[in-house]
Protein backbone atom coordinates (compact mmCIF):
# COMPACT_ATOMS: atom_id res chain seq x y z
CA UNK A 1 0.00 0.00 0.00
CA UNK A 2 1.36 3.36 -1.24
CA UNK A 3 2.98 5.16 2.25
CA UNK A 4 0.24 7.89 2.11
CA UNK A 5 2.50 10.75 4.53
CA UNK A 6 5.56 10.38 2.77
CA UNK A 7 7.60 11.07 -0.94
CA UNK A 8 4.85 13.57 -1.43
CA UNK A 9 5.80 15.18 -4.93
CA UNK A 10 5.75 18.76 -5.39
CA UNK A 11 2.61 20.12 -7.53
CA UNK A 12 0.16 22.99 -8.09
CA UNK A 13 3.25 25.18 -7.15
CA UNK A 14 3.14 23.30 -3.34
CA UNK A 15 6.56 22.54 -1.67
CA UNK A 16 6.94 19.17 -0.30
CA UNK A 17 7.62 18.06 3.02
CA UNK A 18 8.33 14.77 4.81
CA UNK A 19 7.30 12.70 7.88
CA UNK A 20 9.76 12.64 10.30
CA UNK A 21 10.50 16.56 10.80
CA UNK A 22 9.95 18.78 14.07
CA UNK A 23 7.51 21.70 11.91
CA UNK A 24 7.03 24.49 12.25
CA UNK A 25 3.66 25.70 11.88
CA UNK A 26 4.48 26.73 8.23
CA UNK A 27 6.14 22.87 7.68
CA UNK A 28 3.22 21.97 9.30
CA UNK A 29 0.24 23.50 7.16
CA UNK A 30 2.77 23.01 3.73
CA UNK A 31 2.75 18.90 4.20
CA UNK A 32 -1.05 19.35 5.48
CA UNK A 33 -2.20 21.56 2.00
CA UNK A 34 -0.09 18.45 0.15
CA UNK A 35 -1.74 15.42 1.68
CA UNK A 36 -4.91 17.25 1.39
CA UNK A 37 -4.79 17.49 -2.12
CA UNK A 38 -2.82 14.19 -3.09
CA UNK A 39 -5.92 12.36 -0.84
CA UNK A 40 -8.34 14.22 -3.03
CA UNK A 41 -6.51 12.78 -6.15
CA UNK A 42 -6.75 9.69 -4.86
CA UNK A 43 -10.46 9.49 -3.76
CA UNK A 44 -11.74 11.45 -6.87
CA UNK A 45 -10.37 8.29 -8.80
CA UNK A 46 -12.17 5.82 -6.80
CA UNK A 47 -15.71 8.20 -6.95
CA UNK A 48 -15.33 8.65 -10.23
CA UNK A 49 -15.75 4.75 -10.50
CA UNK A 50 -18.33 4.56 -8.25
CA UNK A 51 -20.71 7.78 -10.46
CA UNK A 52 -19.94 5.72 -13.10
CA UNK A 53 -21.19 3.06 -12.30
CA UNK A 54 -24.93 4.44 -11.57
CA UNK A 55 -25.27 5.51 -15.03
CA UNK A 56 -29.06 3.50 -15.59
CA UNK A 57 -30.39 5.62 -12.62
CA UNK A 58 -31.24 7.87 -15.23
CA UNK A 59 -30.06 11.15 -16.62
CA UNK A 60 -31.87 13.41 -14.40
CA UNK A 61 -30.43 11.54 -11.20
CA UNK A 62 -27.43 10.50 -12.03
CA UNK A 63 -25.94 14.12 -12.96
CA UNK A 64 -27.50 15.49 -9.62
CA UNK A 65 -25.57 12.76 -7.78
CA UNK A 66 -22.60 14.23 -9.70
CA UNK A 67 -23.06 17.78 -8.55
CA UNK A 68 -23.33 16.58 -5.20
CA UNK A 69 -20.22 14.69 -5.44
CA UNK A 70 -17.81 16.63 -7.75
CA UNK A 71 -19.35 20.09 -6.37
CA UNK A 72 -15.97 20.90 -4.72
CA UNK A 73 -14.91 20.64 -1.28
CA UNK A 74 -11.43 19.59 0.68
CA UNK A 75 -12.00 15.88 1.08
CA UNK A 76 -10.50 16.72 4.81
CA UNK A 77 -12.94 13.19 5.47
CA UNK A 78 -11.01 11.15 3.20
CA UNK A 79 -7.68 13.00 4.35
CA UNK A 80 -8.44 11.57 7.78
CA UNK A 81 -8.76 8.00 6.63
CA UNK A 82 -6.16 8.15 4.69
CA UNK A 83 -3.29 9.21 7.30
CA UNK A 84 -5.14 7.84 10.35
CA UNK A 85 -4.59 4.29 8.22
CA UNK A 86 -1.25 5.35 7.42
CA UNK A 87 -0.75 5.77 10.81
CA UNK A 88 -1.83 3.00 12.23
CA UNK A 89 -0.17 1.03 9.56
CA UNK A 90 3.30 1.73 11.01
CA UNK A 91 2.57 1.17 14.18
CA UNK A 92 1.64 -2.16 13.70
CA UNK A 93 4.37 -2.79 11.53
CA UNK A 94 6.99 -1.79 14.10
CA UNK A 95 5.68 -4.85 16.25
CA UNK A 96 4.72 -7.51 14.04
CA UNK A 97 7.39 -6.61 11.07
CA UNK A 98 9.95 -4.30 11.91
CA UNK A 99 11.96 -3.26 8.89
CA UNK A 100 9.52 -5.08 6.49
CA UNK A 101 6.07 -4.55 4.85
CA UNK A 102 2.62 -6.57 4.69
CA UNK A 103 2.91 -9.18 1.91
CA UNK A 104 1.54 -7.73 -1.51
CA UNK A 105 -1.45 -9.66 -1.68
CA UNK A 106 -2.62 -8.12 2.01
CA UNK A 107 -1.10 -4.92 0.91
CA UNK A 108 -3.29 -4.91 -2.43
CA UNK A 109 -6.35 -5.75 -0.14
CA UNK A 110 -5.79 -2.93 2.53
CA UNK A 111 -5.36 -0.44 -0.05
CA UNK A 112 -8.83 -1.60 -1.69
CA UNK A 113 -10.55 -1.05 1.49
CA UNK A 114 -8.85 2.10 2.12
CA UNK A 115 -9.56 3.77 -0.66
CA UNK A 116 -13.68 2.17 -0.33
CA UNK A 117 -13.52 3.45 3.02
CA UNK A 118 -12.90 6.91 1.84
CA UNK A 119 -14.98 6.91 -0.71
CA UNK A 120 -18.07 5.66 1.06
CA UNK A 121 -17.47 8.95 4.09
CA UNK A 122 -17.33 11.31 1.37
CA UNK A 123 -20.42 9.85 -0.17
CA UNK A 124 -22.23 10.14 3.01
CA UNK A 125 -20.83 13.56 3.83
CA UNK A 126 -22.20 14.46 -0.03
CA UNK A 127 -25.59 13.28 0.94
CA UNK A 128 -25.43 15.25 3.98
CA UNK A 129 -24.94 18.44 2.29
CA UNK A 130 -27.47 18.16 -0.76
CA UNK A 131 -30.09 17.48 1.90
CA UNK A 132 -28.82 20.32 4.20
CA UNK A 133 -29.37 22.82 1.63
CA UNK A 134 -32.96 21.99 1.13
CA UNK A 135 -35.71 24.44 1.86
CA UNK A 136 -36.73 22.13 4.69
CA UNK A 137 -33.29 22.29 6.20
CA UNK A 138 -31.01 25.44 6.06
CA UNK A 139 -31.95 26.31 2.59
CA UNK A 140 -28.62 27.21 1.21
CA UNK A 141 -29.26 28.53 -2.61
CA UNK A 142 -25.47 28.34 -3.05
CA UNK A 143 -22.96 25.58 -2.42
CA UNK A 144 -19.09 26.10 -2.71
CA UNK A 145 -19.72 28.84 -4.92
CA UNK A 146 -22.12 26.96 -6.96
CA UNK A 147 -26.39 26.75 -7.25
CA UNK A 148 -27.15 24.21 -4.67
CA UNK A 149 -28.12 20.92 -5.74
CA UNK A 150 -31.92 21.46 -5.33
CA UNK A 151 -31.28 24.85 -7.16
CA UNK A 152 -30.23 23.07 -10.38
CA UNK A 153 -32.65 19.79 -10.47
CA UNK A 154 -35.39 20.43 -7.84
CA UNK A 155 -36.16 19.59 -4.04
CA UNK A 156 -37.41 15.85 -5.47
CA UNK A 157 -34.63 15.15 -7.57
CA UNK A 158 -32.32 16.76 -4.51
CA UNK A 159 -33.73 14.67 -1.83
CA UNK A 160 -33.82 11.50 -4.56
CA UNK A 161 -29.88 12.37 -5.16
CA UNK A 162 -29.01 12.51 -1.45
CA UNK A 163 -30.48 8.57 -0.75
CA UNK A 164 -28.91 7.52 -3.59
CA UNK A 165 -25.36 8.19 -2.08
CA UNK A 166 -26.41 7.56 1.07
CA UNK A 167 -27.03 3.98 0.10
CA UNK A 168 -24.36 4.20 -2.37
CA UNK A 169 -21.64 4.64 0.54
CA UNK A 170 -22.49 1.06 2.19
CA UNK A 171 -22.98 -0.66 -1.76
CA UNK A 172 -19.09 0.40 -2.02
CA UNK A 173 -18.35 -0.95 1.68
CA UNK A 174 -20.06 -4.22 0.94
CA UNK A 175 -18.36 -6.94 -0.39
CA UNK A 176 -18.89 -7.43 -4.21
CA UNK A 177 -19.63 -10.68 -6.01
CA UNK A 178 -18.08 -13.05 -6.34
CA UNK A 179 -16.66 -12.32 -3.09
CA UNK A 180 -13.17 -13.17 -3.74
CA UNK A 181 -12.89 -11.07 -0.68
CA UNK A 182 -10.84 -12.89 2.39
CA UNK A 183 -11.76 -13.43 5.71
CA UNK A 184 -9.84 -10.67 6.60
CA UNK A 185 -11.64 -8.40 4.28
CA UNK A 186 -15.05 -9.40 5.15
CA UNK A 187 -14.72 -8.85 8.86
CA UNK A 188 -13.22 -5.31 8.07
CA UNK A 189 -16.05 -4.64 5.42
CA UNK A 190 -18.84 -5.35 8.24
CA UNK A 191 -17.06 -3.17 10.74
CA UNK A 192 -16.62 -0.54 8.95
CA UNK A 193 -19.93 -0.55 7.57
CA UNK A 194 -21.61 -0.69 11.36
CA UNK A 195 -18.90 2.07 12.09
CA UNK A 196 -19.94 4.46 9.73
CA UNK A 197 -23.80 3.61 9.82
CA UNK A 198 -23.90 4.53 13.73
CA UNK A 199 -21.85 7.46 12.65
CA UNK A 200 -24.31 8.77 10.31
CA UNK A 201 -27.53 8.06 12.06
CA UNK A 202 -29.70 8.78 14.14
CA UNK A 203 -26.81 8.94 17.10
CA UNK A 204 -24.44 10.81 14.90
CA UNK A 205 -24.75 12.62 12.46
CA UNK A 206 -28.34 12.61 11.76
CA UNK A 207 -29.44 13.03 15.39
CA UNK A 208 -27.54 16.33 15.14
CA UNK A 209 -29.21 17.67 12.50
CA UNK A 210 -32.52 16.84 13.98
CA UNK A 211 -31.41 18.85 16.87
CA UNK A 212 -29.92 21.52 15.37
CA UNK A 213 -33.57 21.64 13.18
CA UNK A 214 -35.46 21.52 16.73
CA UNK A 215 -32.69 24.28 18.15
CA UNK A 216 -33.92 27.01 15.09
CA UNK A 217 -37.55 26.49 15.49
CA UNK A 218 -37.76 26.90 19.30
CA UNK A 219 -39.38 29.89 20.03
CA UNK A 220 -38.42 29.93 23.80
CA UNK A 221 -35.90 28.42 25.86
CA UNK A 222 -32.04 29.01 26.44
CA UNK A 223 -29.92 29.26 23.18
CA UNK A 224 -26.88 29.31 24.95
CA UNK A 225 -27.66 26.28 26.21
CA UNK A 226 -23.67 24.66 26.72
CA UNK A 227 -25.32 20.81 26.61
CA UNK A 228 -27.18 21.27 23.35
CA UNK A 229 -24.88 23.32 21.63
CA UNK A 230 -22.14 20.60 22.14
CA UNK A 231 -24.24 17.77 21.69
CA UNK A 232 -25.52 19.01 18.54
CA UNK A 233 -21.91 19.97 17.27
CA UNK A 234 -20.51 16.62 18.65
CA UNK A 235 -22.82 14.46 16.86
CA UNK A 236 -23.55 17.10 13.27
CA UNK A 237 -19.89 17.34 12.60
CA UNK A 238 -17.94 15.64 14.81
CA UNK A 239 -19.16 12.61 14.39
CA UNK A 240 -18.32 11.93 10.89
CA UNK A 241 -15.22 13.47 11.26
CA UNK A 242 -14.31 10.95 14.23
CA UNK A 243 -15.64 8.26 12.08
CA UNK A 244 -13.07 8.91 9.29
CA UNK A 245 -10.37 8.43 12.04
CA UNK A 246 -11.25 5.46 13.41
CA UNK A 247 -11.97 4.22 9.43
CA UNK A 248 -8.60 4.22 9.02
CA UNK A 249 -7.73 2.56 12.03
CA UNK A 250 -10.27 -0.54 10.87
CA UNK A 251 -8.87 -1.23 7.82
CA UNK A 252 -5.63 -2.19 8.63
CA UNK A 253 -6.72 -3.84 11.92
CA UNK A 254 -5.16 -1.09 14.27
CA UNK A 255 -4.20 -2.12 17.85
CA UNK A 256 -6.75 -1.32 20.39
CA UNK A 257 -4.17 1.10 21.74
CA UNK A 258 -3.78 2.84 18.60
CA UNK A 259 -7.72 3.02 18.10
CA UNK A 260 -8.40 4.96 21.64
CA UNK A 261 -5.66 7.52 20.40
CA UNK A 262 -7.30 8.16 17.59
CA UNK A 263 -10.59 7.79 18.75
CA UNK A 264 -10.06 10.74 21.66
CA UNK A 265 -7.97 12.53 18.91
CA UNK A 266 -10.86 12.55 16.44
CA UNK A 267 -13.69 13.60 18.65
CA UNK A 268 -10.93 16.83 19.79
CA UNK A 269 -10.73 17.50 16.35
CA UNK A 270 -14.16 17.32 15.47
CA UNK A 271 -15.53 19.82 17.89
CA UNK A 272 -12.65 22.23 17.44
CA UNK A 273 -12.93 21.95 13.89
CA UNK A 274 -17.05 23.22 14.23
CA UNK A 275 -15.78 25.90 17.17
CA UNK A 276 -13.38 27.62 14.34
CA UNK A 277 -16.13 27.43 11.52
CA UNK A 278 -18.41 29.27 14.10
CA UNK A 279 -15.87 31.59 14.83
CA UNK A 280 -14.96 32.66 11.07
CA UNK A 281 -19.09 32.84 10.71
CA UNK A 282 -19.31 35.25 13.63
CA UNK A 283 -17.05 37.29 11.37
CA UNK A 284 -18.65 37.21 8.73
CA UNK A 285 -22.45 37.82 10.14
CA UNK A 286 -20.91 40.71 11.77
CA UNK A 287 -20.05 42.38 8.43
CA UNK A 288 -22.86 41.39 6.99
CA UNK A 289 -26.38 43.80 6.96
CA UNK A 290 -28.35 40.59 7.54
CA UNK A 291 -29.55 38.93 10.50
CA UNK A 292 -27.86 35.76 11.52
CA UNK A 293 -30.33 32.69 11.32
CA UNK A 294 -31.27 31.43 14.55
CA UNK A 295 -28.59 28.38 14.79
CA UNK A 296 -26.23 26.84 17.29
CA UNK A 297 -23.10 29.10 17.48
CA UNK A 298 -20.51 28.71 19.98
CA UNK A 299 -19.64 32.06 19.72
CA UNK A 300 -23.43 33.60 19.77
CA UNK A 301 -23.44 31.58 22.74
CA UNK A 302 -20.33 32.05 24.80
CA UNK A 303 -18.44 35.04 23.58
CA UNK A 304 -15.06 34.88 21.01
CA UNK A 305 -12.72 34.60 23.85
CA UNK A 306 -14.27 31.28 25.61
CA UNK A 307 -14.47 30.00 22.22
CA UNK A 308 -10.88 30.78 21.15
CA UNK A 309 -9.45 29.42 24.47
CA UNK A 310 -12.46 26.34 24.36
CA UNK A 311 -10.76 25.67 20.48
CA UNK A 312 -7.23 25.87 22.10
CA UNK A 313 -7.93 23.33 24.66
CA UNK A 314 -9.25 20.86 21.99
CA UNK A 315 -6.50 21.22 19.33
CA UNK A 316 -4.11 20.27 22.54
CA UNK A 317 -6.03 17.45 23.61
CA UNK A 318 -5.91 16.22 20.01
CA UNK A 319 -2.36 16.65 19.65
CA UNK A 320 -1.83 15.12 22.98
CA UNK A 321 -3.33 11.76 22.02
CA UNK A 322 -0.87 11.29 19.80
CA UNK A 323 2.07 12.77 21.49
CA UNK A 324 3.25 9.35 22.68
CA UNK A 325 3.05 7.98 19.04
CA UNK A 326 5.81 10.60 17.63
CA UNK A 327 6.93 10.93 14.34
CA UNK A 328 4.99 7.92 12.81
CA UNK A 329 2.10 10.88 13.68
CA UNK A 330 3.16 13.51 12.13
CA UNK A 331 0.86 14.00 9.80
CA UNK A 332 -2.19 14.38 11.90
CA UNK A 333 -1.01 16.42 14.52
CA UNK A 334 0.44 18.28 11.66
CA UNK A 335 -3.48 19.06 10.93
CA UNK A 336 -3.86 20.33 14.21
CA UNK A 337 -0.96 22.63 14.03
CA UNK A 338 -3.06 23.96 10.29
CA UNK A 339 -6.07 24.29 13.16
CA UNK A 340 -4.11 26.27 15.79
CA UNK A 341 -3.25 28.97 13.38
CA UNK A 342 -6.84 29.23 12.22
CA UNK A 343 -7.69 29.88 16.00
CA UNK A 344 -4.88 32.15 16.61
CA UNK A 345 -6.14 34.26 13.45
CA UNK A 346 -9.98 34.26 14.29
Amino acid sequence: MKNFSQNFVKEDGIASAQVGNVFSAGDANNLVLVALAEAKRRVDRRLREVWRSQKGVGRHLWHAMRAGIFGGGKRLRPFLVFASADFAKKINLKKISPGRDYPLEVEDEMQRVVDDAAAAVELVHSYSLIHDDLPAMDGDLIRRGKPSVHVSFGDGQAILAGDALLTLAFEVLAPSPPFHSSARDLRVRLALINHLAVAAGGLGMVGGQSLDIGYADSSTGDHSDAESINLIHKRKTGALLCASCMLGAFCVDASESVRAALEVYGRALGFAYQIIDDLYDADVSENSSSSPQLSPCYVRAFGKEVAINDARALCNQADNALSDFGDDASLLRSLILKLREKVDDA
